[in-house]
C-alpha cells in the first residue's frame, strides 16, 4: 500500500506542469513575485487577473488534494496522517472555490492546505525513521509555516521585500516538493534501492 502513496505523492508534480501551462495562457503579464497561485485559478478577468485556462488550473487544485490526501492515508499515522488530510483537502476547497467566486471560502481552503501542510510534514519528518529526511522535513515545515505566517501578517516585512507571490510560493512549492521527495523516498526504500539518494533519505 506504501508503494501507491509514494505514486501518489510523487504526482504531486503536476501542479508544477499545470501552472506553467496556466500561465503561459494568460491575456496580460504575469509575475512570480505580484501575482498569487490561486489568480490563475480565477473565473474573471480585472486590470491585473486575467487567467483564460483557469479550469486547468482550478482542476489542478482539486487533484493536488487529492493526492496529498489519499498518499497521506496510505503512508502516514497519528497526528501527520490527520494534518495532510487537512491540507489536502485544503487544496481541493481551492479548487472548486476560485478566489473571485467566494474570497473567504477560498482563503479558508489555502489556509487549511498551508498550515495543515507545514504541520503535517513537521509532524511526518518527526516519524520518519531516518535522521536525514526527518530534519529535511522539519525544516521543510517551518519553511511552509514562517511562509504562511508572513502572508497572514500581510504587507511589510519579507512580503513586501520579496512580494506576496513569492512568500506564497515558497509554503506551496515547499509542500509540493517536499510531497515528491517523500513520495520518492518511500518507493525507493520499499523497492529496496536503498543505494540511491532519494532512498538515503527515506
Amino acid at each position: 500500500m506504501r508503494k501507491w502513496g509514494a505514486v501518489l505523492w510523487m504526482l504531486c508534480l503536476q501542479f508544477f506542469l499545470a501552472e506553467q501551462v496556466v500561465r503561459r495562457g494568460w491575456t496580460i503579464p504575469y509575475s512570480f513575485a505580484r501575482n498569487y497561485v490561486s489568480d490563475l485559478g480565477a473565473t474573471g478577468c480585472s486590470a491585473l487577473v486575467c487567467s483564460p485556462w483557469h479550469a486547468v488550473m482550478n482542476c489542478s487544485f482539486v487533484l493536488q488534494g487529492l493526492l496529498i490526501a489519499g498518499g497521506a492515508v496510505l503512508n502516514c499515522r497519528r497526528w501527520s496522517l490527520a494534518l495532510l488530510v487537512i491540507c489536502g483537502l485544503g487544496v481541493v476547497v481551492v479548487g472548486f472555490v476560485p478566489e473571485d467566486a467566494d474570497s473567504g471560502l477560498h482563503r479558508l481552503g489555502a489556509a487549511l492546505h498551508l498550515l495543515g501542510g507545514g504541520l503535517g510534514i513537521a509532524a511526518a519528518g518527526l516519524n520518519w525513521r531516518r535522521s536525514g529526511f526527518r530534519w529535511i522535513s522539519v525544516a521543510t515545515g517551518l519553511a511552509v509555516l514562517g511562509a504562511t505566517v508572513c502572508l497572514a501578517a500581510g504587507g511589510g516585512g519579507w512580503t513586501e521585500e520579496l512580494g506576496a507571490g513569492t512568500v506564497e510560493r515558497v509554503a506551496a512549492y515547499g509542500i509540493a516538493g517536499w510531497m515528491f521527495a517523500a513520495g520518492a523516498g518511500i518507493m525507493a526504500s520499499e523497492t529496496g534501492h536503498k543505494d540511491t539518494f532519494f532512498g538515503a533519505l527515506a
